[in-house]
């Protein structure tokens, strides 16, 4: 009989490509867009590197430009890293509420 990984190993063992913990892989399409704009370079011209933490960086036609990406299951973020990356909403509890 094999071993099996159970699913918390196989999403840690999954994260150790990614450089951190839930990944940012998913946002590549998304950074593409922005170096294109950004560097106004083609995307057959840009190379990606996928950094720690979310961050990425990206090379094209004689510029550089760095990015900061959060996602949340399919669903990214993707922004200049001279600002922040936005979080989503909490939900707000109210402690003063009677049950």
């Amino acid at each position: 009989m094999k071993p099996r990984l159970s699913a918390l190993a196989f999403v840690a063992l999954s994260a150790c490509g990614t450089g951190y913990a839930l990944g940012a892989a998913q946002a590549k399409p998304l950074v593409l867009m922005h170096a294109e704009d950004d560097l106004d370079c083609s995307d057959k011209e840009l190379r990606l590197e996928e950094g720690w933490g979310g961050r990425w960086e990206a090379y094209g036609c004689g510029r550089h430009a760095t990015y900061n990406a959060k996602c949340m299951g399919i669903q990214c973020d993707v922004v200049p890293s001279n600002s922040a990356v936005p979080w989503a909403d909490s939900p707000t509890y109210d402690v003063h509420a009677s049950h």
